[in-house]
């Protein structure tokens, strides 16, 4: 082997100089180039088929290893680079929930290679954040007394931006945050080799309150961190408020260097902006954030980090709820992922992993919040330009991003918190019903033979047109994608299990009324429910289902907060049933599984709340408009043993 080089010494030097050279060549073309991530991953590729083709040369000299000696080959410690084939086994470590058990498997990959961690939490402002005083301060609500005259108010842009407004321009623009996020994951190390000035943020508004959208921009340049944030594009959907334009203009002018607006010149809708605002930025990671969220303390490197060890990833941060009424930001009270149902309604189920701080694989991102790498957004075709307005581009880009060779995420120490209320595109959508063809899209191309399912719960929409499907047919057939049939089995295994394929009828139905006053009604149109005039526009219909939930359209009744009770995302959580209610049609008593308390309200507020159960109570008892007698009062009879409790 010396013989060998002392003897070729002169070749292997002329060699290895005139490859340094192509470096330097290849690196002066290339880093001026926005795609310099791309760049460099290519460039490793040639590194390492280099040394390969040395290390073949050098082989032929070399004596065999005896077998004691060698290692056996570790499946699971696969590369970030190596060519993903989802129709070979032998790369299976990339795809499906039953193929990734060991959640930390790719993380130990990268690491062995020695990239090094560090700890990313900006403790200054976390410092400075803690001694802030003021109204909504730390993500407390917006609780000040107020005149006759300010109510008024608060009503009157409630009615407009369906959250509480008046709040909002009396909140800090730079307001902190209590810190949401686990033990595990305030403490958690990132990778300090994040590629800088790679992060773009992309934003879509339309006559957003001002103060609203303003909070949201203050939140992502103070809490990203400097060297990662390369840009804010800020997209106006045709807005008519006057105050979003010439002043809003002025203010980012005069605050920020790396935010810009990106005006539409007609109403595109959010997901046409989406795109169009990703075309008007040059990061290698792209950000999606509705107008209208706070980000918490070190919100992006736990976004970041699974797109750099994979560009495959598409990474969904964990959202806290801002409650529309007073602003106030609560955190989590669960582990949960994203799912679907099979009208394609946006689900949450528990998360069955042991380490709470590592990224879990999700069958649906939620819409709100998402990140993305440039690559693969181009490479999978972005979203569907065909989808109108809103809806439906999360599950469309989630089985893409699945079923394509890629993955769906959330980042459980990625905290940013959402403010959950009517949405700006409802009037469109109660014209045009395009959620509903967009749902329907997403069903045709990508579902196969599991679109059946979404037709019996939506089956008007067997007529409706979807437009012309040829072009994202030609994506799927062009990318190779799996089948839904390989989805379902790999990847979301247990949907049937909390969503059968042929769901049970309802119990009861419509609007739910006090026995007593048979004139009340519950209302469910804002978080907060209440009771109203049954004959008042917003007195609401509900389901009450077999999973004992009682529901309007995606959220259901909530006891999670001492005595309060609200509309919240609809979830299954066994182990603290707060959604889970049973009715003993018979009192009229609604009776929560974790709190052992029973659905009442206040005739001074009438605010719904619950308190300790009794029978002879005229404000807690309740009849729904319709209901099945037998399935009703066989699902008492079956259950109340479990809420342990005697009624009075």
């Amino acid at each position: 082997m010396g013989r060998f080089v002392k003897r070729h010494r002169w070749f292997f030097l002329v060699v290895v100089s005139l490859y340094f050279v192509a470096i330097f060549v290849f690196l002066n073309n290339t880093i001026e180039s926005d795609n310099f991530m791309k760049a460099i991953q290519e460039l490793h590729n040639e590194v390492r088929s280099f040394g390969q083709s040395l290390q073949n040369s050098f082989d032929k000299f070399k004596p065999a290893p005896s077998k004691p000696d060698q290692e056996k080959a570790n499946p699971n410690l696969v590369p970030p680079d190596a060519p993903r084939d989802i129709n070979k086994s032998t790369n299976k470590t990339f795809v499906g929930n039953k193929l990734r058990k060991d959640s930390h498997t790719f993380q130990r990959a990268v690491t062995t290679n020695a990239m090094e961690l560090m700890d990313w939490n900006d403790y200054e402002l976390m410092a400075r954040d803690a001694e802030r005083q003021g109204p909504g301060e730390h993500g407390r609500g917006f609780t000040q007394n107020l005149t006759a005259e300010e109510l008024k108010i608060v009503a009157s842009l409630k009615e407009r931006y369906k959250y509480n407004a008046y709040a909002s321009d009396h909140i800090s623009l730079e307001r902190s945050l209590n810190d949401s996020r686990t033990e595990v994951c305030k403490k958690k190390l990132f990778l300090k080799n994040l590629p800088e000035n790679s992060v773009s943020f992309v934003t879509i508004f339309h006559n957003e309150r001002n103060s609203t959208l303003l909070r949201t921009i203050h939140g992502i340049v103070n809490r990203s961190p400097k060297k990662l944030l390369r840009e804010i594009v800020v997209v106006d959907d045709f807005s008519t408020n006057e105050e979003l334009k010439a002043p809003l203009e002025e203010y980012i002018a005069q605050h920020f260097t790396n935010v810009r607006i990106v005006r539409n010149k007609q109403r595109e809708g959010l997901i046409r902006s989406r795109i169009i605002g990703a075309n008007q930025t040059t990061g290698s990671f792209l950000v999606f954030l509705d107008a209208h969220v706070e980000v918490n303390v070190n919100f992006l490197p736990p976004l970041i980090e699974p797109m750099v060890l994979d560009y495959r990833t598409i990474v969904c941060p964990m959202i806290d709820n801002t409650v529309d009424e007073t602003l106030e930001v609560r955190g989590l009270i669960y582990r949960e992922r994203g799912a679907f149902d099979w009208a394609l309604v946006y689900q949450r189920l528990p998360v069955h992993q042991a380490d709470e701080s590592v990224p879990h694989n999700v069958t649906s991102m939620i819409g709100c919040a998402m990140a993305i790498s440039r690559r693969w957004w181009e490479e999978i075709g972005m979203f569907d330009p065909g989808l109108e307005i809103w809806g439906g581009e999360q599950f469309e880009i989630s089985f893409k991003s699945w079923m394509c060779g890629g993955r769906v995420v959330d980042a459980p120490c990625s905290r940013v918190a959402h403010v959950f209320r009517s949405l700006p595109y409802v009037q469109q959508l109660l014209k045009t019903k395009v959620d509903q063809r967009n749902l329907l899209r997403v069903a045709l191309v990508w579902m196969d033979e599991y679109k059946e399912y979404f037709f019996q719960r939506r089956p008007a929409l067997k007529t409706v047109d979807p437009g012309n499907l040829t072009s994202q047919f030609e994506l799927r057939k062009r990318l190779n994608c799996k089948s839904f049939d390989w989805f379902m089995k790999e990847v979301a295994p247990d949907i049937p299990k909390y969503f059968p394929l042929v769901e049970p009828p309802l119990m009861a139905w419509g609007k739910i009324k006090s026995v007593r006053n048979n004139s009340l009604c519950i209302s469910g149109e804002t978080q907060s429910l209440s009771v109203v005039e049954c004959s008042h526009r917003n007195a609401s219909t509900f389901m009450y289902n077999w999973r004992l939930q009682v529901r309007r359209y995606d959220k259901c009744f909530c006891n999670a907060w001492g005595n309060q009770i609200v509309m919240w995302g609809c979830f299954l959580f066994e182990e603290k049933p707060t959604e889970l209610f049973l009715w003993d049609r018979a009192s009229g008593l609604i009776v929560n599984g974790h709190t052992k308390m029973c659905v009442d309200f206040q005739f001074r507020t009438f605010q719904l709340q619950t308190s300790p159960c009794n029978k002879t109570s005229p404000t807690q008892s309740w009849t729904f408009e319709s209901y099945n007698t037998t399935s009703v009062d066989s699902t008492w009879e079956t259950h109340k043993h479990l809420l342990n409790m005697t009624l009075t």
